[in-house]
């Protein structure tokens, strides 16, 4: 699992369980279904297929990442990645 997945994973389950402690996100849940053994694992491991969908969901650009990539000035080109990067997330986030 790359370390954006897990990132997004954890942020996702902060939104579940706010009162949380960060270190608390890797203690143990138990999920499973009815007549299965629960699976034990880290509580934000159990958030990976939806943070894999929710970077999947961003693959295509937005008109408000065009826009916000624009509303910069300058040809994308001439910015380093980590400026065009953030440039665009802040854009999908408006």
């Amino acid at each position: 699992m790359s370390k954006m997945i897990e990132r997004v994973a954890r942020a996702m389950c902060r939104c579940d369980y706010p009162h949380l402690r960060e270190d608390d996100l890797d203690g143990y849940a138990d999920q499973g279904d009815e007549g299965r053994r629960p699976v034990h694992k880290p509580r934000w491991q159990w958030y990976e297929a939806k943070a894999r969908a929710a970077i999947e969901a961003m693959r295509e650009m937005t008109p408000e990442m065009y826009e916000a990539l624009s509303a910069t000035g300058k040809m994308w080109r001439e910015m380093d990645s980590r400026e065009v990067y953030t440039t665009l997330i802040d854009g999908a986030l408006k």
